[in-house]
C-alpha cells in the first residue's frame, strides 16, 4: 500500500498514522482518533518532539552516568593504589626494621661467642699452665726426697749405729 507524505515527514515515523491515506483522514475529521487519544497530526508531532526531547535528555543523563561511573572507577583505583603504596612503604620500612635488629642480634652473638672462645682459652690455659706448674714443683720436691733419703740412709750407714754382731 502506497502513503502520502505530508511536507517535512519521513515515512516511517508515524506508522500508524500512514496505514490510511492520508487524505482520507483528513478528510475525516469527525472519524475515529488516529492514534489512541490523539486527534490531530499535530498533536502527534508534539508527542514525537516530547518523546524525543525525552529520549535525548536520557541519553545525556545515561552519558554523564557512566562517565560519572568512570571517574569513580579512575578514583577508586587511584585510592587502591594510593593504599597499596603505602602499605608497601610500611612494610618495607618494617623489614628494614627487623632486618637492622637481627643484624644487631647477630653482631651481639658474634661478640659473646668470641667473649666465650677467649674465656674458654683462658681456662685452658690457666688450668693447664697450674696443673703443669703443680706438677713440676711435685716432681721437684719428689726429687727432693728422694735425693735426702738417699743422703738419710748414707749418713746413717756411716754412723754405724747398729752394733756389730757377736762372732
Amino acid at each position: 500500500m502506497e502513503h502520502e507524505t505530508v511536507a517535512g515527514e519521513t515515512p516511517g515515523i508515524l506508522p500508524e498514522i500512514l496505514e490510511e491515506p492520508l487524505a482520507e483522514t483528513l478528510a475525516e475529521p469527525s472519524a475515529k482518533p488516529l492514534v489512541d487519544g490523539f486527534e490531530t497530526i499535530a498533536q502527534l508531532r508534539q508527542e514525537e518532539q516530547a518523546l524525543q526531547q525525552s529520549i535525548a535528555q536520557l541519553q545525556q543523563e545515561e552519558q554523564a552516568l557512566q562517565q560519572s561511573i568512570a571517574q569513580r572507577q579512575q578514583e577508586q583505583q587511584a585510592l587502591v593504589g594510593e593504599q597499596l603504596a603505602r602499605l608497601r612503604e610500611s612494610l618495607q620500612a618494617s623489614l628494614d626494621e627487623w632486618s637492622q635488629r637481627k643484624q644487631a642480634l647477630e653482631d651481639a652473638i658474634a661478640v659473646l661467642q668470641r667473649k666465650q672462645e677467649r674465656v674458654q682459652q683462658e681456662m685452658r690455659t690457666t688450668y693447664a699452665g697450674t696443673s703443669q706448674e703443680i706438677a713440676v714443683r711435685v716432681q721437684g720436691f719428689r726429687d727432693y726426697l728422694v735425693g735426702s733419703l738417699q743422703d738419710l740412709v748414707a749418713g746413717v750407714e756411716r754412723l754405724n749405729l747398729m752394733p756389730e754382731a757377736p762372732p
